[in-house]
């Protein structure tokens, strides 16, 4: 089994960590114009996301009042139709 030289990775992992230093340098400046839309479109992405949530607890307060009323037209009718039949009565 071959052993390797720990000169030569110290040297390599120097050398390859300022190739990728020199990429992101230069590419830095022309990322800047997209790390701004991508932090606009996260701000518009949570923003939405505040708008789901307060409808959705809207739409939950909604449907409890809905079913409020609904029991409340069934005890009228309830009501109306025992006036409907002491009415007949008479």
């Amino acid at each position: 089994m071959a052993s390797i030289d720990p000169n030569l990775v110290g040297s390599s992992n120097e050398a390859s960590s300022e190739v990728i230093s020199n990429i992101i340098s230069g590419l830095a400046p022309q990322l800047a114009p997209l790390m701004g839309i991508l932090q606009a479109v996260g701000i518009i992405f949570l923003i939405y996301i505040i708008i789901l949530i307060i409808k959705a607890i809207l739409n939950i307060r909604t449907g409890f009042k809905v079913s409020k009323i609904a029991k409340n037209v069934e005890e009228i009718n309830q009501k109306l139709d025992v006036l409907t039949k002491i009415k007949k009565k008479k």
